[in-house]
């Protein structure tokens, strides 16, 4: 081979995170999976993902978007049913997001 050839062919390991991967990272995420289960489903180990989240800020990004989906779409939901008048979520909510005034007193 030419110097020109072995400057052109690539070496090292072939990417694990791949297009589908990323795919499948995020869709596991966004459906409220850890980061554990979301690795293992789309078969990309943990130290991978990782070091993919310290290095790249727009995987970083989308990683934390895909995590926060699930809590977004539960509070919409709690929301959602306050508005039809819920009285129990409306309490839960409040118990939660307002707890100095609404939360009941620790037990010590």
């Amino acid at each position: 081979m030419s110097t020109k050839q072995l400057e052109k062919q690539k070496v090292g390991r072939k990417t694990v995170l791949t297009v589908e991967a990323v795919r499948k990272l995020e869709a596991a995420l966004a459906a409220g999976f850890g980061v554990n289960a979301a690795c293992y489903f789309s078969g990309v180990s943990r130290s991978v993902f990782y070091q993919r989240k310290a290095e790249d800020k727009e995987f970083s990004d989308k990683m934390r978007l895909a995590e926060e989906w699930s809590t977004y779409k539960a509070r919409l939901t709690i929301l959602k049913a306050i508005d039809n008048g819920d009285v129990a979520a409306a309490k839960f909510w409040l118990t939660h997001k307002a707890r100095t005034e609404f939360a009941p007193p620790k037990a010590y």
